[in-house]
């Protein structure tokens, strides 16, 4: 869960490497750091990022992906295309991540009675280190052990507000 956070992070402001470090003195303190990226890298102010904005800001993520970004294929990249792109990276890469995560539970669960003891977490070749050091947590029912529906219960639960 914490790299889907910190992947979220990363990705949210995709001009944030360019101007890390430095303070935008007209930056009110409600302007958001995408807004903030964004109007630095649009150096003509025209509302678009072209892609000789996105090399000179050093935007890694929009110069590499520019083409996939500009959906409307003007040569500019807009807030909007721009913002959809990273809510689809953001998405993709979460799915991935669940995928994972499931797949490595089914992995775990050597009996496939869709539970996971203590015993099967610990011999798992794919280890769930969240999850054993949890599991008298994530085990609601206290039948030693652990459905899906548990450890969702206890990711609501836990998640960072």
């Amino acid at each position: 869960m914490k790299r889907v956070i910190w992947l979220a992070l990363m990705v949210a402001s995709p001009l944030a490497m360019a101007t890390e470090g430095t303070v935008t003195p007209q930056a009110s303190a409600a302007e958001t750091p995408f807004e903030r990226d964004f109007s630095k890298a649009d150096t003509d102010m025209n509302g678009a990022i072209s892609r000789t904005e996105a090399e000179e800001a050093k935007a890694q993520l929009l110069t590499a992906n520019f083409d996939k970004i500009d959906a409307n294929s003007d040569g500019g990249l807009d807030r909007k295309e721009i913002q959809i792109f990273l809510q689809t990276t953001i998405q993709n890469a979460m799915r991935a991540q669940q995928e994972e995560f499931l797949k490595r539970l089914k992995t775990a669960d050597k009996n496939k009675n869709g539970k996971l003891t203590k015993k099967e977490l610990a011999s798992a070749k794919d280890k769930l280190p969240g999850l054993e050091k949890n599991f008298d947590a994530i085990d609601g029912n206290r039948d030693k052990s652990i459905t899906m529906e548990e450890i969702s219960a206890y990711a609501r639960a836990n998640q960072p507000k």
